[in-house]
């Protein structure tokens, strides 16, 4: 089966599917020109989603290969600039942003402030940590900065 046969609502389906289901996969940026070009290939888009780290071991303690440390801020921006060098045609640019403030991921990008919680299976407990230098606000600042960035891009 090549893209020549295959209608490209099946690769939307499983270009996005694939994304999540393979996070690995789908996050490092090093992926992405192969991914811009599957999509340009089949007709569809290539949306790539940026974060501002990830770090799941408190609830999955054998997913360490997952962990990417936000280095104060220097991971999101990276992810960033890939993302800007990537997305699709001007014509239709978009940036996902995988955020959905589950801490115990550390995916989120609202206000922090460090907190303790016990881990699942009683196996003792996390810190929810802060943004460090770049404060409680800093994610959200970024993301405002970014999406500007974006913004003028297509203008």
């Amino acid at each position: 089966m090549d893209s020549r046969t295959v209608s490209p609502l099946y690769y939307i389906e499983v270009v996005l599917v694939s994304l999540y289901s393979l996070y690995l996969k789908g996050s490092t940026t090093r992926n992405w020109p192969r991914l811009r070009q599957l999509a340009q290939e089949t007709g569809t888009v290539f949306i790539p989603s940026v974060g501002p780290g990830y770090m799941d071991t408190s609830v999955r303690p054998w997913n360490g290969v997952t962990t990417r440390d936000r280095k104060n801020g220097v991971y999101y921006d990276r992810m960033w600039k890939e993302a800007l060098k990537s997305s699709s045609s001007a014509s239709n640019r978009v940036v996902s942003i995988t955020s959905f403030n589950e801490w115990h991921e550390g995916t989120q990008i609202e206000p922090a402030v460090p907190a303790k919680r016990a881990n699942a299976g009683g196996r003792g407990n996390s810190v929810y940590r802060d943004y460090g230098k770049i404060g409680s606000l800093g994610y959200l600042k970024k993301t405002a900065v970014w999406s500007a960035h974006l913004a003028k891009m297509d203008s």
